[in-house]
């Protein structure tokens, strides 16, 4: 078998455009292998796996990508990039949606500011060229409590007082008591609530003096015994002069109300004298 002869290249003239130099070719026999006593026929496959590869990228080499690109990685397989979507807190592509807000925005328009601005009382286009413009005023006048606006009446709506808005915060829900027995002594604890007498027999209401002017306390005979509303020692009780202070049937009330510590008024389902 013949065996083949490493030749020692030295330049002799600078190479063509189209021509190897003697270094390049020394290079090459290094790659192949090729040392004095080569097999020419191995010598001869090293060369076309190198002709055949001599434009390849070795599988090691790698793709890195940075934000917002993402993908990558080595050559061993088939790699995709890609970029997200832009948010409002990371970068992206843009959409066809947002590219055409940005397209109707004017290219005088500026940020919008961060700063409050006060509501007077009267109103201003502004000067500012930004999309809002942070310079506007409406014509809404002083907010902070003035008189630009009335009070609401039973007829307008309008500002709450602060007298309304103390009588509401002294309202409470209605309670609901229930008295089984024959009799019971009116108490403050019990304003603003509805008791209901269940006794079969005549049920007596005792209100005392010294209770607080406003309480108020409704009797409802839900039994078949009379509701009878009684003065207590002092007290003066008030009540058309042509009912008696009783209810006039099962199913009637009687609303008991505090005028002062010594006397309460009596409205209601009363029973004819």
């Amino acid at each position: 078998m013949p065996i083949v002869t490493k030749p020692n290249l030295t330049n002799t003239r600078t190479p063509t455009a189209n021509e190897l130099s003697a270094d390049r070719i020394n290079e090459i026999y290094d790659e192949i292998g090729l040392t004095d006593g080569s097999d020419p026929e191995s010598i001869n496959g090293r060369l076309l796996a190198l002709e055949e590869g001599a434009e390849s990228v070795p599988t090691t080499r790698t793709i890195s990508t940075t934000a917002p690109l993402a993908g990558g990685g080595d050559l061993s397989a088939n790699r995709t990039l890609s970029i997200a979507a832009a948010s409002a807190i990371a970068a992206g592509s843009m959409s066809a949606a947002h590219y055409s807000k940005l397209e109707g925005i004017a290219s005088s328009a500026a940020a919008v500011g961060s700063g409050v601005v006060a509501v007077g009382s009267s109103t201003s286009d502004g000067a500012s060229a930004s999309a809002a413009r942070v310079d506007h005023v409406h014509a809404h006048g002083n907010q902070a409590g003035g008189s630009l606006h009335d009070a609401a009446s039973t007829s307008v709506a309008g500002f709450l007082s602060a007298a309304d808005k103390t009588k509401l915060d002294g309202l409470s829900a209605i309670s609901v008591a229930t008295l089984s027995g024959t009799s019971d002594t009116a108490d403050n604890a019990d304003s603003n609530s509805l008791v209901r007498c269940t006794n079969s027999s005549t049920v007596s209401i005792t209100i005392p003096t010294g209770l607080t002017p406003g309480v108020t306390i409704e009797y409802l005979q839900e039994g078949s015994g009379q509701v009878r509303i009684i003065a207590g020692g002092g007290l003066t009780l008030r009540h058309n002069a042509d009912f008696l202070p009783y209810t006039e049937g099962q199913w009637s009330s009687i609303v008991v109300t505090i005028l002062d510590t010594d006397e309460a008024l009596v409205r209601g389902d009363l029973i004819a004298a």
